[in-house]
């Protein structure tokens, strides 16, 4: 769900108020790591289908919502329209 400005695109998504996946892999918890790396995988996939390069993929932008599931967070640096053929680059 989003919304326009007249210079921005805004996305809401559910709060996820749990943790991110940095606080929830310091623990070594590897059964629920892999899940959630076959859950950021979907995601990631899902983005490309979408012609969507996010631009800060990490640890600290995965975030757990109560259900525990992984959200992908902080598109400030997304492009949309990118193919995989393309290069990008941030500053």
């Amino acid at each position: 769900m989003g919304f326009t400005t007249p210079s921005r695109y805004c996305m809401v998504m559910k709060l996820a108020s749990q943790y991110n996946l940095f606080d929830v892999t310091s623990g070594g918890n590897r059964i629920a790591a892999k899940h959630w790396l076959a859950e950021i995988c979907a995601r990631l996939k899902y983005l490309q289908e979408e012609n969507v390069a996010h631009g800060d993929i990490k640890r600290g932008n995965m975030l757990l919502s109560t259900s525990g599931h992984m959200k992908i967070s902080n598109f400030e640096f997304a492009k949309a329209g990118w193919t995989v053929t393309q290069r990008t680059r941030t500053v």
